[in-house]
């Protein structure tokens, strides 16, 4: 009827306008109205899949074909799923790895090489010019924030990229709000992924000291796992606040358990007195 280019803008701005209502139904009526069209157990069902799978779950939902967006927006704001995904930057920013086979970009060297490549060196092309995104910035800048976590990822690969980008690391170091990191690393070994194989191909040791140093000047406290307990008194001798805990999350109470530890961390720098900026 509007052809492609308006028929395509259309819809688009139709179903943004449907979500949006669907939503602010969710937030004004909230769980009552469900309860009066959901049968209990239906009702049951839904409560565990928003605890255990969040944000993730109803993102994937939104791109199944003939699902209304409209029931899944409800339902999102009726169980307060309040997560925002936002970019690091607007701007394109590659991560490019110089390995024993050359230069590989990022998606080469985890997708197609399954990370077997030996690492010299990491890059990020274009951070120089890029700018935080608004949103990115917003959060960085937002003086409601009560604490930056850093949760266990690859340092090198996953965190550099974003600290990278100009402003960054002196945005997190002006708001008062405490940074908090959890170490990747357990006896030297990576929880996940490559972080380890990256860190000896750069003669780095593996270990939760080396996470802390590379961190050092970001972060205010850092979690370590049980088992490098004697790693503490050194990591503490930088400047960084370092609580031992189990870190390994085998299950769903081992994740909120966790959490609790950092929120526990966060709230110690927050009060202490050497308690200001991630």
């Amino acid at each position: 009827l509007f052809g492609v280019w308006l028929g395509t803008l259309y819809s688009a701005l139709g179903m943004l306008i449907g979500s949006a209502i669907a939503m602010a139904l969710g937030r004004a009526f909230g769980r009552p109205l469900v309860e009066r069209f959901v049968r209990p157990d239906a009702l049951a069902r839904w409560d565990a899949i928003a605890a255990r799978r969040g944000p993730a779950f109803f993102f994937l939902v939104f791109l199944v074909p003939g699902l209304p967006d409209d029931i899944v927006s409800f339902v999102v704001e009726r169980y307060g799923i309040g997560s925002r995904i936002v970019p690091m930057s607007d701007d394109p920013v590659r991560t490019m790895i110089e390995t024993d086979m050359g230069t590989l970009a990022f998606q080469e060297y985890f997708v197609r090489e399954k990370c077997r490549p030996v690492v010299r060196s990491i890059r990020f092309d274009g951070n120089e010019r890029a700018r935080s995104s608004p949103a990115f910035r917003a959060f960085i800048e937002s003086s409601t924030i009560e604490a930056f976590v850093i949760c266990p990822s690859n340092p090198y690969l996953s965190i550099d990229p974003i600290t990278s980008v100009p402003g960054v690391r002196k945005g997190l170091s002006e708001n008062p709000a405490p940074v908090v990191a959890v170490s990747p690393v357990v006896e030297g070994k990576s929880l996940k992924g490559p972080t380890g194989k990256i860190m000896g191909e750069l003669d780095i040791p593996c270990s939760s000291v080396e996470v802390a140093a590379h961190y050092h000047g970001l972060i205010d406290g850092i979690i370590i796992d049980d088992a490098d307990a004697r790693l503490a008194p050194e990591i503490e001798r930088m400047g960084i606040k370092v609580i031992v805990a189990p870190i390994v999350m085998q299950s769903q109470q081992h994740k909120f358990d966790l959490a609790e530890v950092v929120l526990s961390l966060a709230r110690q720098l927050a009060t202490g007195p050497s308690s200001l900026p991630l």
